[in-house]
């Protein structure tokens, strides 16, 4: 008879050492990530096995006082990486969110499913004063950058690069990439329009 009992909870034991991992990890709460920073538009987003109703996110500030109404989030959405753990892989949460709205500071976002807490996070916003910023414009020339002076300036539709070779018998930035001067290509590659430098200034203009 002891013998069955032991057994028993040997079985128990096991179980429940297999199943912990699993049960604990049924949900989780990806973005808004622990101590990082946010900025801009960005996603609240993150997965969990099963809903017993709508899910929802809640900010509050340092006080832990609400500063905002609770936003709901799309579920169920496709997460093939869940499949191990939840047994399917409709399981995502998301919800565009613009981190601007917070102002700036540190908060905490609360999940919750049907009014249950199951997931929260403390992140820092940081921001340009308002939730959109429009109108803004600004100057930079880098110094003593290899072979070129580069200005960055906001124009409606986009930023304005300007690359200028420091002499005019200095060969043109696109010409001089072994020497160093290798943003032309990086800021192509982003933003996939360039018009290739003239022999005289400004040796080339990019827009993004």
């Amino acid at each position: 008879m002891v013998h069955t009992h032991i057994v028993s909870l040997l079985r128990l034991c096991i179980t429940l050492c297999v199943l912990a991992p699993a049960l604990a990890y049924s949900a989780v709460l990806e973005n808004p990530s622990g101590g990082n920073f946010y900025s801009g538009v960005g996603v609240v987003s993150g997965w969990k096995c099963d809903a017993d109703g709508p899910l929802t996110v809640r900010f509050y500030d340092v006080n832990m006082a609400p500063v905002w109404d609770p936003i709901p989030l799309a579920y169920p959405n496709e997460r093939p990486d869940t499949a191990r753990i939840c047994g399917d892989t409709d399981n995502g949460f998301v919800a565009i969110w613009n981190w601007a709205n917070l102002g700036d500071g540190t908060y905490t976002a609360v999940v919750d499913d049907n009014g249950v807490e199951f997931g929260r996070s403390t992140f820092t916003v940081t921001t340009l004063g308002e939730a959109f910023v429009t109108g803004a414009q600004a100057r930079v020339t880098v110094r003593d950058f290899p072979y070129c002076s580069i200005s960055k300036s906001s124009r409606p539709g986009g930023i304005i690069w300007t690359l200028q070779p420091r002499l005019q018998h200095t060969p043109p930035c696109w010409r001089t990439r072994r020497m160093g001067c290798f943003i032309p290509a990086l800021a192509s590659s982003r933003a996939g329009s360039v018009r290739p430098p003239d022999r005289s200034p400004p040796a080339f203009l990019m827009r993004t």
